[in-house]
């Protein structure tokens, strides 16, 4: 509001990322992927087996391109920044 600097105290935490992943036009949550919608990432670092870690947290994406295919695969980049929390669990 009335400042377009963000201004950031080392008490305040933040996340952000980015993937690369092959672009599927079937797939319904790859068509809404879309600079500045909200969607909610699950990442598991050691996999999705017991008691490894499950990461869970709302981010906007923040950028997204699909650059032309090669070999007929088309691969797309998204960006990210988190809005809020990014939860730690077991599973």
């Amino acid at each position: 509001m009335g400042d377009d600097w963000t201004r950031v105290q080392s008490t305040q935490l933040s996340w952000k990322g980015s993937m690369a992943l092959f672009w599927d036009p079937a797939d319904a949550g790859q068509i809404n992927l879309a600079a500045g919608s909200y969607v909610t990432l699950e990442f598991y670092p050691r996999g999705n087996t017991v008691s490894y870690q499950l990461w869970t947290g709302q981010a906007m994406i923040t950028s997204i391109s699909r650059p032309q295919a090669y070999d007929g695969l088309v691969e797309a980049a998204v960006e990210f920044t988190g809005n809020g929390t990014l939860t730690k669990t077991v599973v």
